[in-house]
């Protein structure tokens, strides 16, 4: 965000960490559908509103999942020569 508003980037990455911050934002996406499956499985054996509260809060994270994401890989792919291929 510093870097739209100031022109000017705070926080320089290596590639080695640009590396890692994708190995977890990718595996936050099988920790989200896990925590999913567990609070809809707790919600459904019983009504809870704990249960019911939880699950809509961790589902709320999938906008922000998807438009970090969206943003890091734009950035990656649009530099030359800076292209990460996670299989």
């Amino acid at each position: 965000m510093a870097l739209r508003l100031l022109d000017r980037s705070f926080l320089e990455l290596s590639d080695i960490l640009n590396i890692l911050i994708a190995l977890v934002d990718y595996t936050e996406i099988p920790a989200l559908i896990t925590a999913t499956l567990l609070y809809f499985g707790q919600f459904y054996t019983q009504f809870n509103w704990k249960s019911l509260w939880f699950l809509i809060l961790i589902n709320s994270q999938w906008p922000h999942l998807l438009w970090i994401t969206d943003e890091f890989v734009v950035n990656r792919f649009s530099e030359a020569g800076h292209v990460i291929f996670l299989v």
